[in-house]
């Protein structure tokens, strides 16, 4: 099972969560059907399996493919490294999201959308620990957001 998440790269929420889907569902499928709208001026941050995606009033932003038969460029490298680093911090959030054991181990429970429930919950549990955990920076006066968009 899978699901897509948007989490805000400034206070660490997930701002945003998917409704639950097949494992085995694209990645950028998914993102499709979801049809998300963001904020004017968002940045997205995805992983290759969201390249060719394109979400309005949003930049999407992904790393560089290796070319067949070729080397990616010494500038394209050192983009994809600079995302590496921002990603460290999306993997920390899912890694938080997942503290929940239930939302990782295998559910055995086949209650109509009881999976998206419990997906909320664990969500909802990391953003109140993440509140309550550091101190959220009040709004900026600009509206730009930097966000990312993974699958879970």
């Amino acid at each position: 099972m899978k699901n897509e998440l948007v989490i805000n790269l400034e206070t660490a929420r997930v701002d945003f969560l998917g409704p639950t889907a097949e494992g085995k569902k694209h990645d950028k499928a998914l993102a499709e059907e979801s049809a998300l709208e963001m904020a004017p001026d968002s940045t997205l941050l995805g992983d290759l399996g969201f390249q060719g995606l394109e979400v309005k009033d949003a930049e999407l932003i992904v790393p560089f493919k290796k070319p067949r038969g070729a080397e990616l460029t010494e500038p394209q490298k050192q983009a994809n490294k600079m995302l590496a680093s921002v990603r460290i911090l999306i993997e920390h959030v899912i890694a938080s999201v997942k503290r929940l054991h239930i939302v990782k181990d295998i559910f055995r429970n086949f209650e109509v959308d009881l999976r998206d429930k419990v997906m909320e919950i664990a969500c909802a549990l990391h953003n109140f620990r993440n509140l309550h955990r550091h101190q959220i920076p009040s709004p900026s006066s600009s509206t730009h957001t930097n966000q990312a968009y993974v699958s879970l």
